[in-house]
């Protein structure tokens, strides 16, 4: 007997308390993994590469905030061992790791070498004005909430990232974080991405795009409309997306049994 397609059942309703940046950037790039993270709230794994990138995040996070007090950056040894610290307590804590072609010990001593080469080449320079700033505005209706890392004296937005590549200009001028952090700031902003590159010789990238009134507009109308499509509970899956894919979703084997109704 043929299977009867509209037998499938149908998604309930979804009101979410809240939405963040990285929900929307989630829901962009794949609805079917943000109502696996958002909605049912399931865990994905971990790999070494996230633990890396939030261990570095924290350390930079401790040294300006401490900054911000004492008007200097904290030493080397001090960060470095603060980045460890954190590293041995993400990794304990981890429910599961894929470490892919890395060892862990690697990954630490990479992330410590990260760490120094932006204490020693940028960290100077920087004057931080507020430090880990979370935002709650209105959007349309529904909260949104926006962590933005720094604000320097002049009012620009600082991000830190990892990668294990150098950004492109043409990305970062269409990156939907700089237009979010404008919208929550309510003014246009100049952003820098200050990225820690994973090459055998680490490296630190900035790259510097700006937001106007037009672009917050812009980020506003696609924002509310993504929000309305969450809000109907349903969720496809983006098989073109670069996600979409064993290596770089966690739900992958769970997404691919669920749409084949086994």
């Amino acid at each position: 007997m043929a299977y009867d397609y509209a037998d499938a059942p149908k998604p309930e309703p979804f009101e979410p308390d809240h939405v963040s940046h990285s929900q929307l950037s989630l829901w962009d790039s794949c609805p079917k993994q943000w109502e696996y993270a958002y909605v049912q709230k399931l865990r994905r794994p971990s790999s070494g590469n996230l633990i890396l990138g939030s261990c570095y995040h924290e350390t930079l996070e401790d040294n300006f905030k401490k900054k911000l007090i004492l008007g200097h950056d904290l030493d080397i040894d001090i960060c470095a061992d603060y980045f460890s610290t954190v590293w041995d307590k993400e990794v304990k804590s981890a429910w599961e790791i894929d470490w892919g072609r890395q060892t862990p010990g690697a990954m630490k001593d990479m992330g410590i070498d990260l760490i120094e080469k932006y204490l020693c080449e940028v960290a100077p320079s920087v004057i931080p004005q507020a430090v880990e700033l979370w935002i709650e505005k209105d959007l349309n209706g529904t909260k949104f909430v926006i962590r933005i890392d720094l604000v320097d004296m002049n009012g620009a937005v600082i991000d830190h990232k990892t990668s294990s590549k150098m950004y492109n200009q043409a990305d970062v001028d269409k990156d939907t974080q700089a237009s979010a952090s404008a919208f929550a700031l309510g003014k246009p902003i100049a952003f820098s991405n200050h990225v820690a590159v994973k090459t055998r010789v680490p490296h630190i990238q900035i790259v510097r795009t700006f937001r106007t009134h037009a672009d917050i507009s812009w980020w506003y109308q696609k924002a509310i409309a993504i929000i309305a499509h969450m809000k109907t509970g349903y969720a496809p899956p983006r098989e073109d997306s670069w996600m979409c894919s064993a290596q770089y979703c966690g739900f992958y084997d769970m997404c691919r049994k669920d749409l084949a109704g086994t």
